[in-house]
């Protein structure tokens, strides 16, 4: 921000809560000029025109960022929390975020620094001015210093600040906060450690912000880089994806600017049955692995879904090949997580699929389980397949909906040449020898088995094992 002038604001940036100037950084004890920083100056909370008034955060960048590292320098500027004399709101009572230590509640009157990736839309009316991104912050108050991770002000991730990093803010020295977003993996970094690694598939694009309370806090060296892509397994680099591109956002144009765009697909949990996709494919290919998109929500019991592939044959349905596939974490052999947000169970024997011949991708859903997107999901097929648009299955039967290229779930396969061998399956050995060999990630060897379209965890079921059902 050196070469901005003071007291205003920064170039490409707009502030949709308090008021963020470019001002001197002085060294405090030899009186001298260090550098320019970005400051939030607001010290009151305003009254609010319907409700609460925003917290403080201004944005940057474009609504179509998707994989992008970005880091900031952050600290709170004035006293330390021994001497610090909460604000009192004015107006109306200033909400901060709840956060998680040991089920007790944080002060609403604490103060914090956050950043922000992957701000999909900042709309005050429906969403009380919280970002609609994931969002690191620090907060400290009389209880400590700590950090959460959300995802539109959803917790995913919380825990205590380091020692170092909270002597850093008792000397109001500056932290350095780091969000990696690529893909659906989402990785949250303070003062170079990691604090939180996880998947998730909520928001896929957006802009990039900074956020503070109604206190004056400082943001320093911005650095926005694209994110590189991580390589999770071998059979997922080796085989291609029956869906290329999928967007659970829409874009309405013609929508008010109380309700911008994009808009988020609903995500539902409110129907019995099988949900997905009907396709073609243009050209014989096999179908090595099913798949389903991980959304968070519902109890564990209903994290395990049967996806089916099924041929159309007339006017009936024809069993082809199922797996059972968990939307959690999970060591089971054969479950493949990638970095996109699917989680895939591995066939033990690779299925043809016939050009021209309709199929049916849908996985089993429960009233009040796991969420899946409504069928407003716009999907790209791999080269070779055409989406012919979304199927469902209740009590009353199948139903097809003419909509190319939508879907619901979504639900996804794992696609490889129709020229592979039929009875070999990729599987994960520990021999350190071996994974030499390997291009990137862990290592496989060649394994031939004979058997049925099952995954192996429906195998280990038939040796004795007891996997879990939906």
């Amino acid at each position: 921000f050196d070469a901005v002038q003071l007291h205003r604001s920064p170039p490409f940036f707009a502030d949709q809560g308090g008021t963020f100037e470019v001002v001197e950084d002085m060294d405090l004890v030899r009186g001298t000029r260090l550098n320019r920083v970005l400051q939030q100056q607001v010290l009151q909370v305003p009254i609010g025109w319907s409700g609460a008034a925003p917290e403080p955060l201004t944005l940057f960048g474009g609504t179509n960022w998707t994989d992008v590292n970005v880091e900031v320098l952050a600290r709170f500027e004035g006293p330390t929390s021994g001497k610090f004399t909460p604000l009192q709101p004015f107006g109306h009572q200033s909400v901060h975020l709840s956060l998680l230590e040991e089920g007790k509640k944080r002060s609403p009157k604490a103060r914090y620094v956050g950043l922000c990736a992957r701000v999909l839309r900042y709309t005050f009316f429906n969403t009380g001015g919280k970002p609609q991104g994931y969002c690191l912050q620090v907060t400290e108050d009389g209880l400590g210093a700590m950090w959460t991770l959300t995802a539109s002000s959803e917790v995913l991730a919380a825990g205590p600040l380091s020692e170092t990093s909270k002597e850093k803010i008792a000397r109001k020295e500056w932290l350095q906060l780091r969000l990696e977003v690529s893909k659906a993996r989402i990785r949250a970094l303070i003062d170079g450690e990691t604090v939180s690694n996880i998947i998730d598939t909520s928001l896929p694009m957006g802009q990039v912000a900074l956020n503070c309370g109604y206190h004056k806090c400082q943001f320093d060296n911005i650095k926005v880089l694209p994110s590189s892509k991580n390589v999770t397994s071998f059979l997922a680099t080796t085989s291609r994806e029956l869906l290329k591109m999928y967007s659970p956002v829409t874009f309405h144009y013609d929508a008010r600017t109380c309700d911008p765009s994009p808009a988020q697909t609903p995500k539902r949990d409110d129907f019995t049955g099988f949900v997905g996709l009907a396709f073609v494919p243009q050209v014989a290919v096999r179908l090595a692995a099913l798949g389903r998109m991980v959304l968070r929500g519902g109890p564990p019991v209903a994290a395990v879904h049967n996806v089916e592939l099924l041929e159309v044959d007339g006017k009936q349905l024809k069993y082809v090949a199922s797996a059972a596939v968990p939307t959690t974490p999970s060591q089971q052999v054969g479950i493949i997580a990638t970095d996109e947000g699917f989680q895939y169970a591995e066939l033990r024997e690779s299925v043809l699929l016939e050009p021209g011949h309709k199929y049916v991708l849908a996985s089993s859903e429960i009233s009040g389980g796991d969420f899946f997107y409504d069928k407003a999901v716009v999907a790209e097929a791999s080269e070779g397949v055409q989406i012919l648009g979304p199927a469902y299955s209740n009590q009353s039967g199948w139903t097809f909906d003419s909509e190319p290229n939508l879907l619901f779930g979504p639900l996804n396969a794992l696609l490889i040449p129709a020229e592979a061998q039929t009875q070999q399956l990729f599987t994960p050995v520990a021999d350190p020898e071996k994974a030499k060999h390997a291009a990137s990630g862990p290592a496989f060897v060649m394994k031939s088995q004979e058997s049925k379209a099952t995954s192996t965890a429906e195998a280990e079921a038939e040796d004795g094992a007891s996997p879990a059902t939906p």
